[in-house]
């Protein structure tokens, strides 16, 4: 058999083995997707986090995530009008951050509680290739990150490491030894950049709070989220209570929504 037949064959079986996977894989995905249960109290902190990809959203995803009655929402690549023109979403918070982009690079906190203070972090480190910057919110004592670390990519000159890098170095000199971070990471979990996080004392709150793999990641919106490229980690006197994902029509990424404990000091 020649080789270009050897070729083809495996192409073959390749499809064959996506055409059955791809329906199961989506099943799956599906499943776990936006089954997220009401607060059981409110003195939990709720975080909502999701990369937007740039582009509106639909007012039946914005009812559903207004829904999710979270203390703080973490947006990236927010251009200005993801929420396309709609106010409602923003009833009952306050912008604490609110850097529009046009392309990637945007940022978006809302806040319910106005005692909350945001500051860019390791700026000194600025720019990257791709440059993404870090936000710190001090909510209730315990730091709150926000990261969009550049994609591990040749026209983002290969910077992921470097930016967590520089995130780490920053935390040297936290005197608050607890805090949780968000973001996209562009990096999964058993890679080098998420095990310095770990090494560093962080945990990873998505696998204390499930017992199945929970990617965030598929490419185009309608694909299933195989590749956890988002992540929610902790550290300190924190405990997790649930961290489940939800999915919006325009996006690529999942978005989460966490719960977390502050414990007393």
């Amino acid at each position: 058999m020649k080789a270009w037949q050897k070729t083809l064959r495996l192409i073959k079986k390749a499809l064959v083995i996506m055409a059955i996977m791809y329906p199961m894989l989506w099943i799956y995905d599906a499943v776990l997707l936006n089954n997220i249960a009401p607060r059981v109290s409110s003195t939990e902190l709720r975080i909502g986090y999701i990369n937007l990809h740039e582009n509106p959203i639909s007012t039946t995803d914005l009812q559903r995530m207004k829904n999710y009655d979270c203390d703080l929402w973490c947006f990236l690549e927010w251009n200005g009008d993801n929420f396309n023109k709609s106010s409602d979403f923003q009833e009952g918070y306050i912008a604490i951050l609110d850097e529009p982009d046009p392309t990637t690079f945007g940022s978006l906190i809302l806040s319910k509680s106005p005692d909350v203070s945001v500051r860019e972090i390791a700026k000194e480190h600025r720019p990257y290739a791709c440059d993404y910057p870090m936000h710190e919110v001090l909510f209730l004592e315990s730091p709150i990150y926000l990261l969009h670390a550049p994609p591990n990519l040749p026209g983002c000159g290969y910077e992921t490491a470097d930016y967590i890098g520089h995130f780490i170095e920053a935390q040297e000199a936290d005197l608050y030894g607890t805090g949780i971070i968000v973001g996209d990471l562009n990096s999964l979990p058993a890679s080098n950049r998420i095990q310095n996080l770990l090494s560093a004392g962080y945990q990873n709150s998505f696998k204390e709070t499930n017992s199945l793999p929970q990617g965030t990641f598929g490419g185009l919106p309608l694909l299933p989220k195989l590749l956890q490229l988002d992540h929610v980690l902790h550290k300190g006197a924190i405990k997790p209570q649930l961290v489940k994902r939800f999915s919006i029509s325009s996006s690529d990424h999942s978005g989460y929504i966490a719960d977390f404990t502050i414990l007393k000091k």
